[in-house]
C-alpha cells in the first residue's frame, strides 16, 4: 500500500476468486491467481480497479508512486501478461509495472532474478541479483552499480525464503538489506569489500548505503554463528538518517 501527495491510497494484492469492494465485482479473470491495483481517495472511497497478471499464478511484492504521477508495481507473472489495455510476452517472469494513477499501463521492465525497487521524485531505484540500478522515470538506466560475484545478493534465491528490501532517505541516499547466499568470503561493491562468514550453510545480512550517483558509503554485514538462515531483512530511516533494520535470526 502506498499514498501520493494528495493523500491517493494504492493497494496492490493478488485476487483467486470473486469479491465485493464497494459495489465493484472483481475476480481473476487470465489465471489461477491475478494481480488487482484499487485506488482509494483520502477518505477511502474506491476510485477504480485493475486486474492483470498471466495464465497461472501471480504475485504481488510492492507498490510505489513517484512524484510525477506513476506507479510501480514489483510483481511475478506467469508467462504472458494480460491487462484490460494490453498485452504482452517479458523476457522474464519478475517485472516492474509502470502504470499512471488512473492505472493505464505504461511500461515495464523484467529480469532472470526477484526485482526489488524504491522511488524517490524523479529517481527510481531497481535491484535484482547482485545488481543496483538507477532509473529515471521512463525507466532509461542513470548508472549501474554491482558486486563482484553473486555472493551478494538483492533476489529471493537460495535458503533465506524472504525478500530483500530497500528504501530512499530524505537526503536521496538508497539504503539497501540484502542475504550472502551461504557461500561466504569476500564481495567487492564499488570501493567497498564486503565479508562474509556463514556458519554452515545459512545465509546472513547485510546492510548497504549509497549516495544518489551510486557511490558506495558504507556496509555492515550481520554475523551470526547460528546455523539458521537470517531472513526477511526490512530498512526504515528517520529524519536524522539514522538507519533501522528489522529482521529474522
Amino acid at each position: 500500500v502506498v499514498s501520493d501527495a494528495d493523500g491517493n491510497v494504492y493497494v496492490l494484492g493478488m485476487i483467486d476468486a470473486e469479491t465485493y469492494v464497494q459495489g465493484d465485482t472483481l475476480t481473476n479473470l487470465f489465471g489461477a491467481v491475478d494481480l488487482v491495483l484499487m485506488k482509494y481517495t483520502a477518505q477511502g472511497d474506491l476510485v477504480h480497479s485493475k486486474v492483470f497478471g498471466g495464465s497461472t499464478s501471480d504475485i504481488g511484492h510492492g507498490i510505489h508512486v513517484d512524484g510525477t504521477g506513476h506507479l510501480y508495481a514489483e510483481c511475478t507473472v506467469q508467462g504472458e501478461t494480460h491487462m484490460s489495455d494490453t498485452t504482452y510476452a517479458a523476457p522474464y517472469s519478475h517485472q516492474v509495472i509502470q502504470f499512471d494513477t488512473a492505472a493505464n499501463f505504461l511500461r515495464y521492465l523484467s529480469e532472470p532474478d526477484e526485482i526489488i525497487a524504491a522511488v524517490n521524485g524523479d529517481d527510481v531505484a531497481i535491484a535484482h541479483g547482485n545488481t543496483v540500478r538507477m532509473l529515471d522515470t521512463a525507466l532509461n538506466v542513470q548508472w549501474t552499480r554491482s558486486g563482484s560475484n553473486a555472493n551478494l545478493t538483492f533476489s529471493n534465491y537460495g535458503p533465506q525464503g524472504a525478500r530483500a528490501h530497500m528504501a530512499f532517505s530524505s537526503t536521496g541516499h538508497l539504503v539497501l538489506a540484502g542475504h550472502e547466499n551461504a557461500a561466504g568470503g569476500s564481495v567487492q561493491f564499488d570501493a567497498l569489500t564486503l565479508q562474509f562468514n556463514p556458519a554452515g550453510y545459512c545465509d546472513e545480512l547485510f546492510v548497504l548505503r549509497m549516495e544518489a550517483d551510486g557511490s558506495a558509503l558504507w556496509a555492515r554485514t550481520l554475523d551470526s554463528s547460528s546455523t539458521v538462515a537470517e531472513r526477511q531483512p526490512h530498512v526504515a530511516l528517520d529524519d536524522m538518517g539514522n538507519v533501522y533494520l528489522a529482521l529474522r535470526s
